[in-house]
């Protein structure tokens, strides 16, 4: 027999897991971004992004996207420039915006 604690408990936990994953991350994003701005290395060289806050709904697909690796971080449930520097500049993240909240600039 199936009771509700049967399904409840692994539920729960699955998200306490995922949950802990997405805070670390956020944190590794905030102590990249606290690097780059300590090292003074936070103007991008070329083309980069400039995320609209109002817009983006945090769902880190241009994080996920960006093949130059810790160029944007989530950071309080927005996408953030965490390593502008190693910005190229290609647009993958803006492409896979699904609001529109990333241009080139």
């Amino acid at each position: 027999m199936i009771t509700a604690a049967t399904i409840l408990i692994p539920t729960v936990l699955l998200c306490v897991y995922y949950y802990s994953k997405a805070v670390k991350k956020e944190e590794q994003s905030r102590q990249v971004l606290e690097e780059s701005t300590r090292t003074g290395m936070v103007e991008p060289p070329s083309l980069h992004p400039v995320i609209d806050k109002d817009l983006c709904g945090g769902c880190g697909t241009c994080v996920e996207a960006c093949p130059e690796g810790d160029v944007l971080g989530l950071i309080d449930g927005q996408a953030a420039l965490i390593q502008p520097t190693n910005c190229i500049g290609h647009g993958a993240c803006r492409e896979v915006c699904p609001l529109e909240a990333i241009t080139l600039v």
